[in-house]
């Protein structure tokens, strides 16, 4: 299987697959690692103020009861990118 580029959705999201994290399209700056846990929680439940104003800021639309993906990533686990 190949390695999974960011962004994630639910169905390839599985723990213990790799990913590559990209700084944009070029392939200078790239990091691997591994999924290590996927969860979805509305974002009423994320702690932490700075986290939820993060998120607001990227999706201005996001209310109370959206989906948020929480992805726990093990870095320099996965494969070559």
């Amino acid at each position: 299987m190949k390695p999974l580029f960011i962004p994630l959705k639910t169905k390839t999201c599985t723990v213990g697959r790799a990913v590559t994290l990209s700084n944009g399209y070029g392939k200078q700056e790239r990091m691997t690692g591994t999924v290590k846990s996927f969860q979805t929680v509305k974002l009423r439940r994320i702690d932490g103020g700075l986290l939820r104003i993060a998120i607001r800021a990227c999706f201005p639309r996001a209310n109370e009861d959206t989906l948020i993906a929480c992805i726990g990533i093990e870095l320099g686990t996965g494969g070559k990118p």
